[in-house]
C-alpha cells in the first residue's frame, strides 16, 4: 500500500467524521430503537428496552456510551467500521472497489446512522477477502477467519443469514463435504 493510499484513506475517514459531527438528522427507522438499547445496556435507560433485533451490537456499544454518553460517540464508532471496510479493500489490493466504496452515496448516507449493518458489512467483506485468500493458498487460517467473520456478521445483524446462505451456495461449490461441514 502506497503512502498516497493512506492519504486517501485518511481524507475519507476525516470527511466522514466531519459529516457525522455536523449532521443532525437520523434517517434510519431503527436507529432510535438501537439507541434505546445501547442506553439500556449502559444503565442510562428510563424505561426497560425491548427489541426484536439482535442485541449483540448494542451490547458492544454500551461500554463506550458509559464512557462518553453521547450519540456522537456512537456515530464516530460507526465511521470507524466504514474506515475499516475501506482499509480492508485498499490493503488487499482492491483499488477500484476502494474508490467505488469511498464515493458511494450509500456509504455517506449510512455514516451518521446507528445500525448494525456497518459492522456486519465489515465482517462480510473480511469473509469474502479471506475466502479468496483461502482459495489461492489453502491455508486453514483463512478458512477459519471466513467462517468466523460470517458468524459474527450474522450475530450482529440477523438478516445476514441470507447473505451467508448465498455466500455458501456461491462460493462453496469447489469445496468438499468435509470442508463444508467444518465451515
Amino acid at each position: 500500500m502506497k503512502s498516497r493510499d493512506y492519504l486517501l484513506l485518511g481524507i475519507f475517514v476525516t470527511l466522514l467524521i466531519a459529516l457525522v459531527v455536523f449532521s443532525e438528522q437520523i434517517l434510519f427507522h431503527d436507529t432510535v430503537e438501537y439507541f434505546n438499547l445501547v442506553k439500556a445496556f449502559a444503565d442510562y435507560a428510563v424505561v426497560k428496552a425491548h427489541s426484536t433485533h439482535s442485541m449483540v451490537y448494542t451490547y458492544l456499544l454500551s461500554p463506550f456510551v458509559q464512557l462518553l454518553p453521547s450519540l456522537l460517540t456512537i456515530k464516530i464508532l460507526n465511521v470507524l467500521w466504514l474506515g475499516l471496510i475501506a482499509f480492508l479493500l485498499i490493503t488487499n489490493g482492491y483499488k477500484k472497489a476502494f474508490l467505488l466504496f469511498i464515493f458511494s452515496p450509500m456509504v455517506w448516507t449510512s455514516a451518521p446512522q446507528l445500525t448494525p449493518v456497518l459492522p456486519a458489512a465489515f465482517f462480510a467483506t473480511w469473509a469474502y477477502l479471506d475466502w479468496h485468500k483461502w482459495l489461492s493458498t489453502k491455508k486453514k487460517r483463512h478458512f477459519i477467519i471466513t467462517a468466523l467473520s460470517l458468524g459474527f456478521s450474522m450475530a450482529l445483524y440477523s438478516p445476514m443469514f441470507i447473505v451467508t446462505v448465498l455466500f455458501i451456495l456461491a462460493f462453496m461449490r469447489q469445496t468438499t463435504i468435509k470442508q463444508l461441514i467444518a465451515f
